[in-house]
């Protein structure tokens, strides 16, 4: 082993390989020390080098560890290499074996969605076993769009996360809100009192009060129909108007009881709801009736599509006239809730 010095480190190297007259595949070299220029030509340090003799035999053994080392490598990298694809294999097996999915959305997030889109998304992922459910429960669609979703089950279970693992063929439900189909309103009849006097102030009310305002101007010719046809009207009943003679004297109050959507149409009258101002009420019936989250009261005046809206709670103050045609609807799901007026 000698150390030799230069101004720079092949110089340094150069220098000790010609004094020991070997080339440079008989040495080992290491750079003791880098060469500095110090400041304006002071602190200035040369580059040492340590070299160390190799014989032939030495040459040999590090031939050997080179080509044991390349060996070995490689080794290692097949090992690595074929443990990534066994485990892969093995996951994917897993996989296969369970037919887990991961869930495409949260629960937390389906609030402001359209089912069809929620439907994709879940298809996408993989799932089959995918239903929808409908909830015929709108009626103007101001507070809820069609087809937004309510909520989405998963075998069952109503809360769940992104990228939770179901099963490919577990069962989803997806609820979500539409528009009821359809129905033809049915006449109404009124409730009778005891008396003779209220059963003819109700029965003119009977015959004014159906499906259209059409047929409301044509009611009055029905009156000298037989009890046999008025069982008729009767059993097509689905809501109520109840109307207390006695306080209509004095206050004109009216309730109505219904449901589902289902419309009351009224030809204001004296024999009928009076003509004035009224404080109109909805309420949610005590049994059976609307989510008063959900239900609510419309009225439209002489099919006015600008509807005045009555909301659980509140009141609204309504003015009919002489010969006005009233629609009340019941906005909800229930089948007792009511409207009342209450005469100003």
């Amino acid at each position: 082993m000698a150390i030799y010095s230069g101004e720079t480190v092949n110089d340094a190297i150069e220098k000790g390989l010609k004094d020991l007259g070997i080339d440079k595949k008989h040495a080992k070299i290491s750079v003791i020390q880098e060469p500095k220029t110090g400041i304006l030509g002071k602190f200035r340090k040369e580059a040492k080098v340590e070299i160390i003799i190799l014989t032939d035999a030495d040459l040999e053994k590090k031939k050997k560890l080179i080509k044991f080392g390349i060996i070995g490598g490689v080794i290692v990298f097949f090992v690595i290499f074929l443990n990534m694809v066994f485990s892969g294999n093995s996951t994917s097996t897993d996989s296969s074996d369970n037919n887990e999915l991961s869930v495409p959305i949260a629960s937390s997030e389906l609030a402001t969605q359209n089912y069809e889109s929620v439907v994709e998304q879940f298809k996408n992922a993989g799932f089959t076993n995918i239903k929808t459910t409908k909830m015929e429960d709108l009626i103007t669609g101001w507070l809820t769009e069609d087809g937004s979703v309510e909520k989405v089950t998963i075998n069952g279970q109503e809360d769940f996360e992104s990228g939770e693992a179901f099963s490919n063929d577990v069962p989803i439900d997806i609820f979500y809100h539409t528009y009821p189909p359809e129905t033809e309103q049915t006449d109404v009849v009124v409730d009778k009192e005891s008396s003779a006097e209220n059963l003819t102030s109700e029965s003119s009310i009977e015959n004014s009060i159906n499906d259209t305002p059409e047929q409301a101007e044509s009611s009055s010719s029905m009156e000298d129909k037989d009890s046999e046809s008025m069982s008729e009207v009767t059993d097509k009943l689905q809501y109520t108007v109840t109307k207390k003679e006695t306080q209509n004297i004095i206050t004109g109050d009216v309730a109505m009881t219904g449901g589902d959507g289902t419309k009351v149409n009224v030809v204001i009258s004296a024999d009928n709801i009076k003509p004035g101002t009224y404080s109109a009420t909805w309420t949610p019936g005590v049994f059976g009736g609307s989510d008063p989250g959900r239900g609510y009261g419309l009225i439209y005046i002489n099919g006015d599509p600008n509807t005045i809206q009555i909301m659980p709670e509140e009141s609204m103050v309504v003015t009919f006239n002489e010969g006005d045609t009233i629609t009340f609807q019941f906005a909800g799901t229930g089948k007792n809730d009511r409207i009342r007026l209450i005469q100003e």
